[in-house]
């Protein structure tokens, strides 16, 4: 007999039970070995193959199972990988996070997630990247911002150099939001301007004769730099501004 009522994502919960019950493990395989199959007081249960997130400063690590990746089978008999209770042929890829093995920790590193909202397919799942708040972006069939219109009355920032942006937050359930927008145009020949009446960013030359840099290089300030961050920079070729251009 064979007693199959799913699985939950979680370590040893309960579900249903079927008409007569399990007797054994046996009647509780689902086939999967991305999970773990038990029989407890006639009712099968399923859990997913041990899964946490270890947080290691700036880089978010995946890791599965006690000793790092868990392997598996894949329909076509090819080795895959145990992620979420699926198994999966490409290890470090879910759709919408661009993330690179990390085997010696038994994981994988995520190094760029793709914007929410972005339309992804992956696992099976159609629908768009939404991300997690633990350094990883995940395919999501539900999409919390659909329909949903964000819109407000403000349009520029005090001093008229930024812009209100609404946005639907993914992450957030659908929540509309705000934030701010620099009208910059990197460059140092124009003003960065907000039209108070439209929202609209413009970005008119500032007056002919102004100083601006044509070539910037990098340095140190002091005896060593331990960082990218401890670097400055310096003008090694000034120039004026012309009709919003520096030149020489």
């Amino acid at each position: 007999m064979r007693c199959l009522v799913g699985f939950v994502a979680v370590v040893a919960l309960g579900v249903s039970a079927c008409d007569g019950g399990c007797t054994t493990r046996g009647d509780c395989d689902d086939g999967s070995t991305c999970t773990n199959d038990y029989c407890r007081n006639e009712v099968c249960e399923y859990e997913l193959v041990e899964q946490e997130i270890e947080d290691l400063g700036d880089n978010v690590y995946r890791v599965l199972g006690p000793f790092g990746i868990v392997p598996c089978s894949l329909d076509d008999g090819g080795l895959g990988y145990c992620v979420d209770g699926v198994c999966r042929e490409d290890f470090c890829d879910d759709g919408c996070s661009v993330e690179v093995p990390y085997f010696t920790g038994g994981g994988c590193k995520s190094v760029h997630n793709d914007p929410d909202g972005t339309p992804c397919e992956a696992n099976g799942v159609v629908g768009v990247c939404i991300f997690t708040g633990e350094g990883i972006s995940v395919c999501s069939e539900h999409n919390p911002c659909d329909g949903v219109v964000c819109e407000g009355d403000l349009l520029c920032t005090n001093d008229d150099t930024s812009r209100w942006v609404y946005y639907c937050d993914y992450g957030d359930g659908g929540v509309c939001k705000q934030k701010a927008e620099s009208c910059s145009d990197d460059n140092e020949c124009t003003y960065d301007r907000c039209d108070p009446e439209t929202g609209d960013c413009f970005n008119p030359p500032v007056p002919d004769g102004a100083y601006c840099c044509l070539a910037w290089e990098r340095y140190c300030p002091g005896s060593f730099c331990f960082s990218a961050g401890s670097y400055s920079w310096r003008c090694t070729e000034a120039g004026q501004c012309e009709e919003g251009v520096c030149i020489d």
